[in-house]
Formats: C-alpha cells, sequence, structure tokens
C-alpha cells in the first residue's frame, strides 16, 4: 500500500510539474542546469536530494526517508527538463505519456554523506525502441522520398556521413530539425527518414567545435538503442558551411550548391537514410564553445 501511495505521490509531482511548464513560458532553463547538455550525450539526467529528519532517532529510518526525499526531488527536476525539451523548437514535449517514461526513470546513483542525507541521480535517454524521450514524442510518419538536386552533379561516392559547420552561429539542438537550401526547400527532415529508426538512435548529433579541431575526431560519437556508442558520420564525413539558421537557430541553411551535392552523394552512399548527420557549432543553445 506504501508504494502504491509513494507512486501516486510521484505522479502527481510529475503532472503538476509538467502543467506547470506547459501553462507557463518556453523559455530555456539556466545555463547551469543539466538541460543544456542533453544533446550532448543523449540523455535527460537530474539530481535529488533528501535530508534525514532530525526528530527520527532511528538511523535507517532516517535514511529511508531521506532516499524517498531525494527520489521525490530528482523526479520533480527530471520533469523540469523534460518539459523543456523540443521536438522543434516551438513544440515542447508536454504530454500524458511523458510521465511514465519519467516514472520509469533509471536510478544510476545514489549516495549517503556522513549525516544520512541522501543524493539521488535519475536518467532517462532521450533515444531508444522503448522507455525513452523519443518513443513517447516522436509519432510514425510516412516516409517521403528525398528531394531531387536542382542540377545536376556527379557525385564522388564513399562519403559516410555529412556535417553541417555552424562555425559562429548560436544553435538550438531539438529533436526533428531540418536541413534548408537558401530558397526555403528542405533536404532532410523526420518525414524522410524511417520513423522507427529516427526512435532508436536520432536525426541529428551535436557537437560543439572544440571536440573536432582534427580530422581525426570527425568520428563523431552519439548514444543508440542499446546504450553503446556508434560512430554517426563516419571516417569521411562530407563537410558542409552553413549560411544561416532557420527557426530560432534550429535548422541549418546551406546554399543550394551545397544542397544538390549532399543530395546527389546520398544517392550514391546513402548516408542520410541512416540518419548519418551532425551539426557542429562554436555555440550551441547559449553556450559558448
Amino acid at each position: 500500500m506504501k508504494k502504491i501511495i509513494y507512486l501516486q505521490l510521484i505522479l502527481m509531482l510529475i503532472f503538476s510539474t509538467l502543467t506547470q511548464a506547459e501553462s507557463g513560458h518556453n523559455n530555456v532553463p539556466a545555463q547551469n542546469e543539466a538541460f543544456v547538455g542533453w544533446w550532448e550525450n543523449d540523455i535527460i539526467e537530474a539530481t535529488g536530494y533528501g535530508i534525514k529528519p532530525e526528530h527520527v532517532i532511528n538511523p535507517q529510518q532516517g535514511k529511508l526517508i531521506a532516499r524517498r526525499v531525494a527520489i521525490m526531488d530528482a523526479y520533480r527536476r527530471l520533469a523540469e527538463l523534460a518539459a523543456g525539451v523540443h521536438i522543434t523548437v516551438n513544440d515542447t514535449v508536454i504530454r500524458t505519456e511523458v510521465k511514465a517514461t519519467i516514472v520509469g526513470a533509471k536510478i544510476v546513483s545514489e549516495k549517503f554523506d556522513i549525516h544520512g542525507n541522501c543524493t539521488v541521480t535519475l536518467q532517462v535517454p532521450i533515444y531508444g525502441v522503448k522507455d525513452s524521450f523519443a518513443s513517447v514524442a516522436l509519432k510514425p510518419t510516412t516516409k517521403e522520398d528525398f528531394p531531387e538536386p536542382s542540377e545536376e552533379v556527379e557525385a564522388i561516392g564513399g562519403y559516410t556521413g555529412v556535417i553541417i559547420d555552424c562555425g559562429d552561429l548560436e544553435l538550438n539542438p531539438v529533436l526533428t530539425p531540418t536541413i534548408e537550401r537558401t530558397d526555403n526547400q528542405a533536404i532532410y527532415g523526420y518525414n524522410n527518414l524511417d520513423s522507427d529508426q529516427v526512435i532508436a538512435k536520432g536525426m541529428i548529433g551535436y557537437r560543439t567545435k572544440d571536440k573536432v579541431q582534427t580530422t581525426g575526431e570527425y568520428l563523431l560519437l552519439s548514444a543508440n538503442s542499446n546504450g553503446e556508442k556508434a560512430v554517426r558520420a563516419g571516417n569521411n564525413p562530407l563537410i558542409i558551411k552553413a549560411v544561416a539558421l532557420n527557426n530560432d537557430g534550429s535548422c541549418p541553411v546551406i546554399s543550394v550548391s551545397d544542397a544538390d551535392k549532399i543530395l546527389s552523394e546520398n544517392q550514391v552512399s546513402h548516408f542520410l537514410d541512416q540518419g548519418a548527420v551532425v551539426f557542429v557549432s562554436n555555440r550551441i543553445r547559449g553556450m559558448r564553445m
């Protein structure tokens, strides 16, 4: 019975937090919160704190209470962070299904200090076939073909992925961005991919430029559905320079000629089909690197 009541309290807490976020504003949480880095490791992580009550004499009972408070606090923080993850820049994930995902969060660490106070860290994966953020946030779609190049370009072949270098433009990470041409036509988006594939491993990797200063470091990593590391852009990526960002900084804009090059190479190597795409920038969501 106690476990049921405890679970009900967690659900009420998460629902309250998500509802407040939905009825409030879409401002990004402060930069020193864990939220700013969800795109680095494809996880949402939050730490909660519980203080041992002074009136409890039994040490074990006090630690148990502190642990429960810490977990509740971590769930609250996790719900706040979850409320700020965007599918697109104007579409925040605030859905009933998210509650179940948060309740199923994994405890990745817990510890007590010498006073019996507890610290608990919870984690939810962004991508994965089940129990992930994407599995409830992204819905199946009918796959559309990639557009044809506007002009015929002879493909070289052998490219393992594409890196869009956004330079000093301030990039805003979202789950389903697009790559657009300067004439506003999208050449890459969620509807061009298998939705199950995107849910399992995402469609974009994000990286700060300090991590890719040498060619060897273009082996960019992104967590896949089983928690291991997998190369996203491969060891021979096509590198394209963005000329601007659309949709409040979430979607890189490239020249028509560069778009034609990407589409022509993809017809040979099919790296877009595999989601072998990485966005690189000096500045990601207010963080200057």
